[in-house]
């Protein structure tokens, strides 16, 4: 069961009369569970089903008028928004709606941001927005003529061996809704061994996605091959400066590096047979197949709340850029020099800049390609990057002017573990870019701090507190062309205390 209505409830909590637009073919009584972000309802619906129980798609009338629902029984549930049940496999035939398409509704009609963030406790939930079925077919419809499928994301990264998810629980993964896409941007471990990496392997199976794409970061030495080039006693040495067992030189030279990359990029390695794709630098597709699968999903309940989306659904693509590579720090992996640019083409450099772009992020000023997400390491100069180490942005200038160049949707990173958090950039109210008056790094710098700090075209995402996720909804949809969403997903603090929570982004990606 699917609902598109405006549940809502005021200060008389439950057993107070509550509305709701159902989108459903019932076959029989059932009891419906449905799932927010801060709150488990269940309703036994069944006495208002009955009389309707070979009407199908009538539940939706001409007159759009609500079906009235009564006695909620409801309980705190720090999970998520996810709306579903098992019966939820038929047509909706009063919205024009066909049967092959209605796998995705979830991912569109039911956002994170259509239920009011300022709550703090269930009696005070509501939707910001009264659904009605128009609303969901319009919404629907729109999706189909701009030729997107909203898409589900979930970005982590700076997990060093940790897992952001609990076990069991309301707040583990195995309860969290339909993931289209998981994004990791690096540092899987502390140091990048083989049997570190295993690890990480362990982690990322356990979280439910349709596809996994992870980069290394600069402790992911294994997969650094020039810095495993170095030999055992200079390793030895580095982690003696580093906080690291000595005892780890011996896996961290050349054979470990033969050993990570089978277990990444081989045919038969482990990542492969786990579902999970490491990218190396550069521009690559994948290919989506958006809600098509999905079962067995847990709730704290004795009753489980299950769905599984017709397997021939709207695929979508993504265009990404991806790449691993930081300023040098303390000598760690895949480490580049502060006045060195690998990320913009040949001539598109700051002026006092070194190019050594092997794969830029664009090929040039007026390339048409569009990138949807780029996934690095490190962050950009001026967003997300500010060290509590001296209070100074240590984000890369370079990779800034790469992104004002490209403007993907969503650009997500970790490595500055208190640069956490998530920011919308509007492009038209942004400084003005290398390209198009060319500067030196510093006056790059100083255009955009300057900038920054009399203008709004930088808006900071405010979340709500909860145990699992933190949402990024229809509010902070980027334009394409227009606007960038820019997230810092480094689940460590800066005392290495797995506190900061994953992303949860859904943007419209092109149709495949």
């Amino acid at each position: 069961m699917i609902v598109v209505g405006g549940f809502r409830f005021g200060v008389e909590g439950a057993g107070s009369r509550n509305q709701a637009c159902l989108l459903t073919r019932a076959a029989a009584a059932f009891t419906s569970l449905v799932t927010t972000n801060i709150a488990l309802i269940r309703a036994d619906v069944s006495k208002d089903l009955e009389a309707h129980a070979d009407a199908g798609t009538h539940l939706i009338r001409e007159d759009l008028n609500p079906l009235l629902i009564n006695d909620y029984a409801i309980e705190a549930q720090p999970t998520t928004w996810f709306l579903a049940h098992a019966a939820a496999a038929a047509a909706a035939a009063t919205c024009g709606i066909s049967h092959q398409s209605l796998h995705s509704l979830a991912s569109f009609v039911i956002h994170s941001d259509d239920i009011n963030p300022q709550i703090d406790t269930v009696e005070d939930l509501q939707f910001d927005t009264a659904f009605t079925a128009t609303t969901a077919r319009d919404r629907f419809r729109s999706c189909v003529r701009s030729g997107t499928v909203r898409t589900s994301i979930l970005v982590l990264s700076d997990t060093h061996l940790a897992n952001p998810f609990p076990s069991a629980g309301p707040a583990s993964a195995s309860n969290l809704p339909h993931i289209d896409l998981l994004i990791h941007a690096g540092d899987l471990t502390m140091f990048g061994t083989p049997g570190e990496f295993d690890r990480a392997l362990d982690m990322l199976a356990e979280i439910p996605a349709g596809v996994k794409v992870v980069i290394p970061g600069n402790h992911d030495l294994s997969l650094d091959k020039l810095w495993t080039e170095r030999g055992k006693e200079r390793t030895r040495e580095w982690l003696g400066r580093n906080g690291g067992n000595v005892k780890v030189a011996g896996e961290l030279g050349l054979e470990a590096w033969r050993r990570s990359e089978e277990m990444w990029f081989g045919d038969e390695g482990r990542a492969r047979k786990e579902g999970v794709r490491m990218l190396r630098e550069g521009r690559s597709v994948l290919e989506l197949k958006n809600g098509a699968k999905a079962e067995g999903v847990s709730s704290a309940w004795e009753e489980v709340v299950a769905w599984k989306w017709a397997e021939a659904g709207c695929n979508c693509k993504a265009d990404i850029y991806a790449t691993p590579f930081t300023p040098e720090f303390y000598d760690w992996g895949f480490a580049y020099e502060k006045f060195d640019d690998r990320f913009n083409p040949p001539g598109e450099q700051l002026l006092d800049a070194t190019n050594i772009a092997v794969n830029p992020v664009y090929t040039g000023p007026h390339e048409t390609d569009t990138i949807d997400i780029m996934i690095t390491h490190g962050p950009p100069y001026g967003l997300l990057d500010m060290s509590a180490r001296g209070n100074i942005k240590v984000g890369c200038p370079h990779l800034l002017n790469a992104l004002q160049h490209c403007r993907p949707r969503l650009h997500c990173f970790g490595h500055i573990h208190e640069g956490w958090g998530a920011a919308l950039v509007d492009w038209s109210k942004a400084p003005t870019s290398s390209s198009a008056e060319p500067m030196t790094t510093h006056d790059f710098c100083r255009s955009w701090d300057n900038l920054s700090a009399s203008s709004d075209f930088v808006q900071h995402v405010s979340v709500k507190p909860a145990d699992a996720i933190a949402t990024i909804g229809q509010d902070h949809i980027p334009r394409s062309g227009r606007d960038s969403l820019v997230v810092n997903a480094a689940i460590m603090d800066v005392e290495y205390r797995p506190v900061n929570r994953p992303w949860l982004i859904y943007l419209d990606l092109a149709s495949a």
